[in-house]
């Protein structure tokens, strides 16, 4: 346990000084973190669902979750005509599993942020991806992660008329990935935001799943020019130096994967 700890708070702070770099801000960024059903409905508690005007979520607990931590980087403070937002996070599940309970526990994620890129209204692409998901060494159980990401108004109201927002999905220890996932829109306006969804699922896989294990992940999403299918928006490096510091999947691996795909 000691261990998990030291490796979680290592990863924690190194994320939160790449964000302190006084080169750029994320004041309008918004972290919303809630535990969750297998229907998606937000628990009864007071600790199930926590709201916060930062880039950066530290040592959070839900009723089954701890040491939660939530770090997003983006580029709405640069002159970028594309916007992406890169965001890790790493979890101890502090209840255990019954191998006969087939809904698991379940964590939502919500990352936010606001774009300006006038003068607006050209086609872009929504693209989703996920960079890494895993468990700590001889994990138990099935952990499942997917990352949709929308496109809204500053009102909240989603820019993909009436299409599903594009959603990356993957599964450890299986390794089986959707890839990188897009969804052409014709229009962006000038002011946007770009919404991460984040959903956590950690199952039986016919044993005991026991408390206190490890977790960690990273997703990346943004817009790109419509033209064919958009790369996966690729972390800040600020990011890719925090994430070093969590031992989920290394990135080394994913990148290795990618180049001889």
């Amino acid at each position: 346990m000691l261990h998990k700890s030291r490796w979680l708070a290592a990863g924690v702070m190194a994320a939160v000084a790449a964000l302190a770099a006084p080169s750029r801000t994320d004041a309008a960024v918004t972290i919303l973190i809630e535990e969750i059903d297998a229907s998606g409905k937000v628990l009864p508690g007071a600790t199930n669902s926590q709201l916060f005007n930062s880039p950066a979520a530290v040592n959070v607990q839900t009723a089954d979750f701890g040491q939660i931590s939530v770090v997003a980087s983006s580029n709405s403070a640069t002159s970028s005509p594309t916007s992406s937002i890169s965001t890790g996070f790493s979890f101890l599940n502090t209840s255990a599993i019954p191998a006969t309970d087939l809904n698991g526990l379940s964590l939502r994620i919500t990352v936010t942020d606001t774009f300006s890129r006038p003068p607006g209204g050209q086609p872009a692409s929504i693209n989703s991806s996920i960079g890494a998901a895993n468990g700590s060494a001889g994990f138990t159980g099935i952990l499942d992660l997917s990352n949709q990401t929308d496109a809204l108004t500053p009102g909240g109201t989603s820019l993909t008329t009436g299409s599903t927002p594009p959603v990356a999905t993957t599964s450890s220890p299986s390794g089986t990935s959707s890839g990188a996932q897009f969804l052409n829109v014709s229009a962006l306006p000038q002011d946007y935001q770009i919404q991460q969804t984040i959903t956590v699922r950690l199952t039986a896989n016919g044993t005991d799943v026991p408390a206190n294990q490890a977790f960690s992940g990273s997703v990346a999403s943004g817009t790109a020019p419509p033209v064919g299918p958009p790369t996966s928006v690729p972390a800040p490096g600020g990011l890719l130096l925090a994430l070093a510091a969590i031992p989920a999947l290394s990135l080394r691996r994913v990148l290795r994967k990618r180049a001889t795909a």
